[in-house]
């Protein structure tokens, strides 16, 4: 993460070349990994909010975006496919991470983005594996930014006998 997040042109670095091998489950998975934290060690809170900014003045979403809407047309629909898969995974994960706000920025302040999907949805130019790929992520965004306050999966008691314990948290995509 140190190095990674150090800044935007290690971010520019290290993220743009996993961006065109998305259609990689394993390019994937790393990719999600990064961003959400998972099984990785981010270090110190101050090196992983360094990292959330890299990622947010690198525009990680709107680039997804631009994939999956083929406003870049350098991409197959293999690896759209693939971006819309990882947009909608991290966006499940990232609702519910305080650092994740920033990276949702761009769909409230970024017009084009939304408008992108939408006109690339509805697009007859492009492949229907294309535009329903547009339509997942529209309908991700939609769902996930609907509930105030999201539930966080519930976790196994250690008696039986206990009810379980449900957590709400406040989603960071509905603002």
């Amino acid at each position: 993460m140190h190095i990674i997040g150090r800044n935007h042109d290690a971010v520019l670095r290290c993220i743009t070349p996993m961006l065109s091998l998305l259609s990689h489950r394993p390019v994937a998975e790393l990719l999600i990994n990064l961003v959400s934290f998972e099984e990785v060690n981010a270090g110190s809170p101050t090196v992983r909010w360094k990292f959330v900014q890299a990622l947010s003045t690198f525009k990680l979403y709107t680039r997804l975006c631009e994939i999956v809407s083929g406003s870049k047309n350098d991409f197959c629909d293999a690896t759209s496919g693939a971006a819309a898969d990882v947009i909608i995974e991290l966006t499940g994960k990232l609702c519910l991470d305080d650092n994740g706000e920033i990276l949702f920025s761009p769909f409230g302040y970024v017009p084009e983005l939304i408008d992108g999907l939408v006109t690339a949805a509805t697009s007859t130019e492009l492949s229907l594996v294309r535009r329903t790929d547009c339509v997942r992520v529209l309908l991700e965004i939609l769902q996930k930014s609907t509930p105030e306050e999201i539930q966080l999966p519930i976790q196994q008691q250690q008696y039986m006998y206990m009810e379980p314990k449900i957590t709400m948290v406040t989603n960071k995509l509905h603002r």
